[in-house]
């Protein structure tokens, strides 16, 4: 027809891989179980793999994405890695305090960084794509993570989920060791954890996938194409975020102080009260009544 003649087609959009959240995970269990269960002569070149497989996980997201995060928190990592291949070898006593300082200090710079330069420009991929959907260049070589009409409102959202996952861990980790509290669940029952932990990963993944296959965004934040009823989301309005719970509840499991147990609680609170309200008013307002039926036949969480 004459009326499309002269106007752009749409370029499609393309994000290059990066490592999924599963990975990140097991490299979390790695570390937790090698400095639980490791024999003391072994422990130490465990936990130098395990800093080092961290590190090239973020460095190869750096790669992918260019996100600030990932180029510190790399850095930092690999650091970590030589300060442990150096206490081994005996060249210096590391402290556990100096460990968690600098841990601390690597997280807090490079999403401290990242917050910053998201706060001015928007949080973007480095990649070439052309597309207007930048809020720091309008095009060109950067392609916005979350592109919706609420702008930086949903953009924060994005992190959050991810963002208390970790920091629910990394916290029960400290409240474990630095506060513990009467150890609840005795060895080797604990270990029932890593069955939770693992079957939070499962739930997560089995709900992403089916956000994909129905070509809808998976991402906190994210603006939905199409209201997926299908199964886990028959019996679960939020199975990605009750995947994550699992994954705290595991990990707080495994640890088996009771103190660890305030991670999880955290998690939920969060989640429950900030993220899931603000994502159950965009589906409102884009399927109105479709989704009005489904909210009133599932739960929110189980």
């Amino acid at each position: 027809m004459e009326q499309n003649k002269g106007q752009k087609t749409a370029e499609p959009v393309f994000r290059r891989k990066e490592v999924p959240l599963w990975s990140w995970l097991a490299v979390i269990a790695y570390m937790v179980l090698v400095d639980n269960l490791m024999p003391s002569q072994y422990e130490g070149w465990a936990l130098v793999a395990g800093w080092f497989a961290a590190s090239a996980m973020c460095l190869a997201n750096y790669n992918s994405c260019g996100r600030y995060h990932c180029k510190i928190t790399g850095l930092g990592f690999l650091g970590l890695g030589v300060l442990a291949i150096l206490e081994e070898i005996g060249v210096i006593d590391l402290e556990a305090w100096v460990t968690w300082t600098t841990l601390f200090a690597v997280l807090a710079v490079g999403f401290g960084l990242e917050y910053r330069y998201n706060s001015k420009s928007g949080s973007c991929y480095v990649v070439a794509c052309g597309s207007k959907a930048c809020s720091s260049s309008g095009g060109g070589d950067e392609f916005c993570m979350n592109n919706n009409d609420e702008g930086d409102h949903a953009r924060m959202y994005k992190y959050v989920p991810g963002s208390t996952l970790g920091a629910s861990i990394i916290i029960a980790v400290v409240l474990h060791y630095l506060f513990p509290v009467t150890t609840i669940i005795p060895f080797p029952y604990n270990l029932l954890g890593l069955v939770i932990v693992g079957s939070g990963m499962y739930l997560v993944f089995q709900s992403v996938r089916l956000l994909i296959s129905h070509n809808t965004t998976f991402e906190a934040g994210g603006n939905p194409s199409s209201l997926v009823t299908r199964r886990p989301y028959s019996y679960s309005r939020n199975p990605i975020y009750l995947g994550f719970l699992l994954i705290a509840l595991g990990t707080a499991t495994i640890f088996s102080s009771l103190s660890a147990f305030i991670a999880p609680i955290i998690f939920f609170l969060v989640v429950n009260t900030i993220i899931i309200p603000f994502e159950e008013n965009r589906l409102q307002k884009n399927f109105g009544i479709e989704y009005e039926r489904y909210k009133g036949s599932v739960r929110r969480w189980l």
